[in-house]
This record gives structure tokens, sequence and C-alpha cells, in this order.
């Protein structure tokens, strides 16, 4: 008598690394250890992911400064 057992199909294997966890279009960038820490611990809180926090945190600190800047440089008066 033959016995035939059946294995499950292998699984796809995954791409090494993390996987995307957002659209952005993420750098390296290097901050102060404390603030980082706090910031860390405040986007735990959040649970939100610490790139995400920084982000939005940042974005409006950036923005006026840019503003700022390209009036400032004639930066805007050039269309870019």
């Amino acid at each position: 008598m033959q016995t035939l057992t059946l294995e499950p199909p292998m699984a796809k294997r995954r791409k090494a690394g993390r996987p995307a966890t957002s659209t952005r279009d993420d750098v390296v960038v290097k901050l102060d250890r404390a603030i980082v820490a706090k910031a860390r611990y405040v986007a735990e809180s959040k649970r939100v992911p610490l790139a995400e926090y920084l982000s939005e945190a940042l974005r409006p600190i950036v923005g006026k400064d840019f503003e700022r800047t390209a009036r400032t440089t004639g930066l805007e008066d050039s269309g870019k």
C-alpha cells in the first residue's frame, strides 16, 4: 500500500528589510539624541511612527521659515 501526503504550497518569500509603512519620501537625518528620545516618547504615546510625528511637528515651522527665506532671497518671484 502506498501513502500519499499532501504538503501545503510553499509560502511566498517576503523581501528582506522593513515593510513600507507610509507613502512619504523619507530621508535619514541626524538629530540631538535627547530631542529624539522625547519625540519617540510622545510618538509612542500617540501611537504614530516617529517619522510621522516629527514630520507633522516640523511642517509648520519649516513652512514659515521657508516662506520668509523665499521672500528675502527672491525665490518666490522666480516661479520656483
